[in-house]
């Protein structure tokens, strides 16, 4: 579908990373699970307890999905009754917030150099399209390998805007599923709440978006089960981005 010959409703397109345009999404819930459960049997074993693994996708998806690494342990640990140390900066242990943090970004390296990194090609056509009529691109992420990433893909300088995990921590900002994040890409580029769009896999920040309404947002669900267009109806959620529909109706074609 060619759109070049249309003018779009909006100036500003901002998409998540993990799930939505890499296929990196599979790497972070087997990289938290592993890093996880290590802890729990381990908080187990120390304190004679039965505390509950971490669970997929239930777990993921309501506690770390979105989140900085930090507020992804504080917040999965909350939900088991758990509270520990922040730990030293370069922690490896299991008996700190840190220490979980690194084992698991450990992992997920280790994942991703063993088993690459695959880009989802209809994000990469959406993206072309919209640059194609002047939109502005930013990309919104909580995680801090983001750079690493998308250099890897040789996507990095289709972004007209970045923020990642390390601006969060750095600015201060609120991670997801707060919109910070979001809020901040658009007044860097200086462009109207109302003339955002937004693509997330996220149910939290999705739903914290649709909230405050600042956006117009685009929930993207590749699971087979579609589980998030289920939690999610009436929102528009689709399955991938080459629809011709999402083009005509959510970006608005006048």
């Amino acid at each position: 579908m060619n759109v070049k010959q249309y003018k779009l409703n909006y100036r500003l397109a901002i998409f998540d990373m993990d799930g939505v345009i890499t296929e990196t999404r599979k790497t972070h819930e087997k990289a938290w699970k592993k890093s996880f459960d290590a802890f729990i049997e381990h908080w187990n074993t120390e304190n004679n307890k039965l505390i509950h693994k971490f669970i997929l996708p239930d777990d993921y998806e309501s506690y770390v999905d979105g989140r900085t690494r930090k507020n992804g342990v504080i917040t999965f640990l909350k939900s088991r009754n758990i509270q520990l140390p922040e730990g030293e900066k370069d922690d490896t242990t299991l008996g700190t917030v840190n220490g979980i943090c690194n084992r698991k970004n450990k992992l997920f390296l280790e994942i991703l150099k063993s088993e690459g990194i695959k880009l989802f090609d209809d994000s990469l056509r959406l993206i072309k399209i919209l640059k194609e009529n002047d939109i502005l691109i930013g990309l919104a992420t909580s995680s801090k390998n983001s750079s690493h990433i998308l250099r890897k893909l040789k996507i990095y300088n289709l972004f007209d805007f970045i923020l990642d995990g390390n601006d969060i921590d750095t600015l201060g900002l609120h991670s997801k599923p707060e919109p910070d994040i979001f809020l901040r890409i658009a007044e860097c580029l200086n462009i109207k709440f109302s003339k955002c769009l937004v693509f997330e896999d996220s149910y939290e920040a999705l739903h914290m978006v649709n909230k405050h309404k600042p956006y117009k947002a685009i929930g993207l669900d590749r699971s087979e089960g579609m589980i998030l267009k289920k939690k999610f109806s009436p929102l528009k959620v689709f399955s991938n981005l080459d629809d011709a529909l999402l083009l005509k109706e959510e970006l608005k074609i006048l």
